[in-house]
Order: structure tokens, then sequence, then C-alpha cells
């Protein structure tokens, strides 16, 4: 069995695809990456909903379902 990849070989992946933004949920917590400069930087924004406060929803959200 291979070991699964490692997060930073997924980030790394989604970069060279050129996606531009990478929503990441772990222990309860949403994090927004945003492709700036051909890097990933966190964002407390989404720049597809910058009207919603999704950090705050998706975890309110997944932790009523």
């Amino acid at each position: 069995m291979k070991d699964a990849p490692t997060t930073k070989t997924q980030l790394d992946t989604y970069q060279r695809l050129g996606v531009q933004e990478l929503w990441r949920y772990e222990n309860n917590k949403l994090e927004i990456h945003v492709l700036s400069n051909g890097k990933y930087i966190k964002s407390a924004v989404s720049p597809t909903f910058p009207n919603l406060p999704i950090i705050e929803i998706i975890p309110q959200y997944t932790i009523q379902s």
C-alpha cells in the first residue's frame, strides 16, 4: 500500500495546475489559499465569494450535519 501524499505535495500539484483558489477543511477549521505570483497564500476571504464569511459558515454547517 502506498503512503498518502503529504499536504505539501497536494498543494504543489494544485499550484502547478494553476488552481486559483483552494479550500482545505481539517480539524473543524477551513483554510482558504489563493494563488498569488505562483505561490499559495492564506486568505481570510474567498475571492469567489467575497461577501460571505465562508471561513465561519462552513465549520458551523459541518458541525450541525
